[in-house]
């Protein structure tokens, strides 16, 4: 259910004020902005209790009232400094604590669903405070018990202790309130909560009985609850009913078969009823891919990959999986390739699940495996060419530039190569293994650039920089100094360290014994100089 509805209902059912409370107000404008924000009005609403506030301003249902619309109007912060004054006063004014948790509530909900966790945690402890302190002002306040259980069930990790916590909590307000449809649908998330499923189903129906017809989405989500948690309940018959029904009503909607998922198929027990129930709801509606998405998790979770490779196939074969799914076109990748050993499909359906999300990590690690087996055939045009799909999909990952630059160079395109370095710089340059590469194709390969040796010494000192214990830099510019001659006391201790550290290493043993050479031909030339002086 969405953000926007949950306000709605919220506003319905826990915060609209009583006939009881407008018939005692004795205040006409008060008792419009009641009725303008029953009615959903939120804006005009606003503007009646700012009125009232300023005509009356010890009249604390009018700044409530500011709070409770600027809550429905998504202004949250806005509604916790309008309520302050009541909120932090001391006695503090139950109704503005109550308000104000729910402030907080609904920033923790839109922090933690934005990956702002810290952010959200923060905000729901806010909220939980408040409502703590709401039920100690007013223990009697139905709205404050009710708030309070439903600020505690939003936690990360509900455990069975604070769900009995919650429902202590709620039992008062459930006797003032036995017919509430928002009392009654956390009733039931708490009962879940403490594994009181039987409980829980019962109380999702019930929701379902009182929710007023317009309402269609909050009796929606009690009708998915109740089909959960009787599966859960072990009445799997009766689950199985209730599921058919809830995605009957609404087949091209994925949280009806999510039901399914968490009512049947994550349980080894009831695994076989899902997988019926999805074969029977694929017939009945032959043009969906959910019903095979679905059934293809399960099978995986049953560790059953021919099952489940054979139900992402028929998921992706229609036209809305095949641009919706990208997660099962790379699991028909994976599967193609691990189990099937078929490279050109596993290759077909990751490249596939890259168009539709080039974020899919698993499909570019089915590609990743491709140009490894290629390599391993000794075989760059094709490492080649299933990099380049990587890099359409990616195209700023510096080490998939390096790769392409490697398998280039290996096929003696050496123009092309460090063209593709250059990219791998822009992206990782401060990847010591990728600077370093690209120095050596500049320092052992003739391309076309101004002053190659100079610009590869450049990378050389660059990826020493980055990481100044790097063995393969420190042997490349070893080689380059003493080659050259420009500093034989600096090639000399590069190569000695690289020998010190790899005593075997062939070619560094054979390039620190030039540079001696050079070096003491040097010393000789000089003392030949001196004595001739």
């Amino acid at each position: 259910m969405t953000r926007i509805a949950l306000v709605s209902i919220v506003a319905l059912f826990a915060f609209a004020p009583t006939a009881r409370a407008q018939a005692a107000s004795k205040e006409p404008l008060l008792a419009l902005a009641d009725e303008l924000y029953a009615s959903r009005r939120y804006d005009v609403a606003l503007g009646a209790y700012r009125a009232v506030a300023a005509a009356r301003p010890a009249m604390h249902a009018a700044v409530v009232g500011q709070g409770r619309c600027l809550i429905a109007l998504g202004r949250n912060d806005d509604a916790i400094d309008a309520l302050a004054p009541l909120a932090d006063r001391d006695p503090p004014v139950a109704s503005a604590l109550v308000a104000t948790a729910q402030a907080h509530y609904w920033n923790g909900l839109a922090r933690r669903q934005a990956n702002d966790a810290s952010g959200a945690d923060a905000s729901l402890l806010d909220a939980a405070i408040a409502a703590e302190r709401a039920v100690e002002v007013a223990p009697d306040d139905a709205e404050a018990r009710y708030t309070f259980a439903q600020i505690k069930l939003a936690g990360v990790a509900v455990d069975a202790k604070t769900a009995a916590a919650v429902l202590a909590a709620l039992e008062p307000a459930l006797k003032q309130k036995p017919n509430d449809p928002a009392y009654l649908k956390i009733h039931g998330d708490a009962c879940a909560a403490a594994g009181r499923h039987a409980e829980a189903a019962a109380a999702y129906d019930r929701v379902v009985e009182v929710t007023p017809e317009q309402y269609v989405a909050f009796a929606d989500s009690a009708r998915r609850a109740a089909a959960i948690e009787y599966g859960l309940a072990g009445q799997t018959d009766v689950a199985v009913a209730r599921l058919r029904a809830v995605v009957g009503a609404h087949p091209d909607d994925p949280v009806g078969y999510d039901a399914i998922w968490r009512a049947l198929g994550d349980d080894p027990t009831r695994r076989a009823a899902a997988v019926d129930l999805l074969e029977a709801l694929a017939k009945a509606h032959p043009t969906s891919p959910l019903p095979t998405y679905y059934l293809g998790y399960i099978h995986d979770k049953a560790k059953d990959r021919a099952a489940a490779l054979a139900a992402f196939e028929r998921c992706v074969a229609t036209d809305a999986g095949g641009k919706r799914f990208d997660d099962a076109w790379m699991l028909v990748g994976e599967y193609r390739f691990f189990d099937n050993d078929d490279e050109a499909g596993a290759e077909t359906a990751a490249r596939r699940a890259l168009e539709i999300n080039p974020a899919n990590t698993r499909a570019m690690s089915v590609l990743r495996n491709i140009v490894l087996r290629s390599i391993g055939r000794n075989d760059p045009v094709r490492a080649e060419a299933v990099t380049r799909m990587m890099i359409d999909a990616q195209p700023e990952v510096g080490g998939e530039w390096a790769n392409l630059a490697k398998f280039l160079t290996e096929q003696r395109r050496y123009k092309e190569a460090w063209w593709a370095y250059e990219k791998a710089l822009a992206y990782a340059g401060d990847n010591p293994d990728i600077v370093n590469a690209a120095g050596m194709l500049l320092h052992y390969y003739t391309v076309t650039v101004v002053d190659p040796e100079a610009r590869a010494r450049e990378l050389y000192e660059r990826t020493l920089e980055l990481d100044p214990t790097h063995i393969h830099a420190m042997e490349n510019l070893g080689m380059m100094l003493g080659k050259s001659g420009q500093d034989l006391e600096r090639a000399r201790a590069l190569l000695s360290a690289v020998v010190e550290r790899e005593p075997g290493r062939a070619v560094a043993m054979r390039e620190l014994s030039r540079v001696l050479r050079k070096l003491r031909a040097a010393e000789r030339d000089e003392a030949e100089a001196d004595g001739n002086r």
